[in-house]
C-alpha cells in the first residue's frame, strides 16, 4: 500500500476538519484507494486552542515554515488564508522544494496565483485548490476535465454564500443590511475579518478570476476585475426591485470582449424566473 505523507499549515475551522476527515476516512481510503494518509506535521498560531480533531499525535511546528523541514513530506494543505506573508511564502517554498501544494487560499492565487502556478510547473509537482471555489461543488474539476473544450466565452453567478444570504434575509424579513450582517456573523456564516471580505464583493472576485482564467486559458490576472459591494444596498431598493418582479444578487460575471477578458462583480437586478434568483 502507499502511503502519502502530509503536513499541514493552519488548523482553524477548515484546517481542524480536514484533519478530522483523514483520520475518519483513512481506513475507507486505504481499502478503496490502496493508498494511506499520513499526517506528519501541524502548524497554527496557538497549540493549546481548543479544536474540534486531536492534534497530540502530530509533530507540532511554531513556524509553518518549519514543516517544509521534514524529509517525505509529499504534499502541502495549507489553510493560513493570508493573501500574501507567510502563506506564500510557505507555498512558494513548498513547490520550489518539489512537494505538492493543496490550498483553499482563493485570494492568494488570485493576487500571486501567476507566479505560483509557473513555480510548480517548472517544478513538474501540482498546486491543486478544488476548496477555493464553491465550496463542495467540485466546480474546479468539473471546468478543467469535462467542459475544458468547449469554447466558454461568459460565466455568470453567486459566488458568496454570506452576501446571498444577507440580500436574501434581508427581502423576506423586511430588514436592514447592518441587522442582518451581525445575525449573519453571530450564526458563524462569516466572521468579523471575513465580513469585510464578502460584503466588499473581494472573495467573489478571488474567486471569479479562478474561474475566468480556467475557462478562457489565460494567466491569473486580479487586475481585470470591476468590483462593488453590498454595503450600500438598502431595503427600499430590495422592496423596489420586488415590486418589478426582481431580486437583488451579488453577480459576477466574467466575458470576453474584443479579446480581453472583463470581470464584473456587483448587485444585480435579477428576474425572479432567472435561476440565479
Amino acid at each position: 500500500m502507499n502511503q502519502l505523507n502530509i503536513c499541514i499549515a493552519g488548523l482553524g475551522n477548515v484546517g481542524s476538519n480536514v484533519v478530522s476527515t483523514i483520520v475518519a476516512n483513512n481506513s475507507l481510503t486505504s481499502y478503496k484507494a490502496s493508498l494511506s494518509f499520513n499526517i506528519i506535521g501541524v502548524s497554527a498560531k496557538n497549540q493549546s486552542k481548543k479544536r474540534i480533531c486531536n492534534i497530540s499525535p502530530y509533530k507540532w511546528f511554531d513556524n509553518p515554515l518549519d514543516l517544509l523541514n521534514i524529509q517525505d513530506c509529499n504534499v502541502l494543505i495549507e489553510l493560513i488564508g493570508e493573501e500574501k506573508g507567510i502563506s506564500f511564502d510557505l507555498v512558494k517554498k513548498a513547490l520550489e522544494n518539489k512537494i505538492h501544494v493543496v490550498t483553499a487560499n482563493k485570494a492568494l492565487l488570485a493576487q500571486n496565483g501567476s507566479d505560483l502556478f509557473k513555480i510548480a510547473e517548472n517544478n513538474k509537482v501540482l498546486l491543486l485548490y478544488e476548496a477555493a471555489v464553491a465550496g463542495g461543488i467540485p466546480i474546479i474539476k468539473t471546468l478543467k476535465n469535462n467542459i475544458f473544450l468547449n469554447n466558454i466565452k461568459r460565466i455568470s453567478g453567486i459566488l458568496n454564500g454570506t452576501t446571498n444570504y444577507i440580500l436574501t434575509t434581508m427581502r423576506e424579513e423586511n430588514l436592514n443590511f447592518n441587522k442582518v450582517l451581525l445575525e449573519a456573523q453571530s450564526k458563524g456564516y462569516t466572521s468579523v475579518n471575513e465580513a469585510e471580505l464578502d460584503i466588499s464583493g473581494l472573495d467573489s472576485a478571488h474567486k471569479l478570476t479562478l474561474l475566468a482564467t480556467i475557462c478562457f486559458g489565460s494567466e491569473v490576472n486580479f487586475s481585470n476585475n470591476n468590483i462593488t459591494g453590498i454595503s450600500d444596498v438598502h431595503i427600499y431598493d430590495i422592496i423596489n426591485a420586488d415590486k418589478l418582479g426582481y431580486k437583488i444578487k451579488l453577480i459576477s460575471e466574467a466575458s470576453i470582449i474584443d479579446n480581453k477578458i472583463y470581470c464584473l462583480t456587483g448587485p444585480k437586478l435579477i428576474s425572479k424566473n432567472n435561476p440565479l434568483a
